[in-house]
């Protein structure tokens, strides 16, 4: 199929010309996060594996940017919005660790 991100740049594009979205293909690491987010205003997640999650969350609270964050699993889902600058919690506050035996499920494995 094709990319989350750009799949998801474009529908926010169609439904809002002005804004500026930059879909980021690459995959995140530890290495590279911190400079990825620090260059945005706000980032958009949809990954769905709890190790990218926590570090897109942790790279956010140190650039202090907000962490808009989607998850879905079936046919259920829910979205989030984290940001620190207004005293709200973030990811790593509500879930300190991931869930090892039901959490931690991809998307193709449903």
């Amino acid at each position: 199929g094709r990319n989350k991100a750009v799949s998801a740049c474009e529908a926010m594009k169609a439904l809002n010309p002005t804004i500026e979205c930059t879909p980021i293909e690459d995959v995140i690491t530890f290495e590279n996060a911190q400079q990825i987010i620090s260059r945005h205003d706000c980032v958009v997640d949809a990954s769905d594996n709890p190790r990218t999650r926590y570090l897109i969350n942790d790279a956010c609270v140190l650039s202090g940017k907000p962490l808009v964050s989607g998850s879905a699993m079936g046919t259920e889902g829910q979205l989030t919005v984290y940001d620190q600058k207004s005293g709200g919690p973030c990811y790593r506050c509500l879930y300190p660790k991931p869930n090892t035996k039901e959490g931690c499920k991809t998307c193709s494995d449903n």
